[in-house]
């Protein structure tokens, strides 16, 4: 069984056009496992597969990086996400690594990414008073 040390998911957005009241953003992460076995402390089988989900009902595969060492702060593909305009949504993430054996380690650490959606919004109506002298 293996072990994640560490996943990060990196609270950087690149802003895409907004389309039909939503916005579309891409999400970068990075992840750091230490390549070993959880039984044994030896390296693991390589090659590994670090899979980044977003937890849900239904988990949903978000990135796949293929190590065959340990890393660390190792850039994942890049995804995206869509929001609502005029809403922050939080989502939670965690990653799994599957080596070489089709062994699959435990979840890591849930890390949580809010997404603020483009405020569309218009502020209200300013109040004017004129004034004859």
């Amino acid at each position: 069984m293996k072990r994640i040390l560490f996943v990060f998911v990196a609270l950087t957005f690149c802003f895409v056009p907004a389309v039909f009241g939503a916005v579309t953003k891409t999400v970068n992460a990075t992840v750091t496992w230490d390549g070993k076995d959880t039984s044994s402390a030896t390296e693991a089988s390589f090659p590994a597969a670090i899979n980044l989900y977003q937890d849900g009902t239904t988990p949903v595969l978000k990135s796949t990086i293929n190590v065959t060492g340990a890393c660390t702060n190792s850039a994942m593909p890049s995804f995206t996400m869509t929001v609502p305009d005029n809403v922050t949504s939080s989502y939670n993430f965690y990653a799994t690594v599957t080596d070489a054996a089709g062994n699959v380690s435990v979840k890591s650490a849930i890390v949580t990414l809010s997404i603020k959606g483009t405020d569309t919004v218009p502020p209200t109506a300013p109040t004017i008073k004129l004034i004859l002298q």
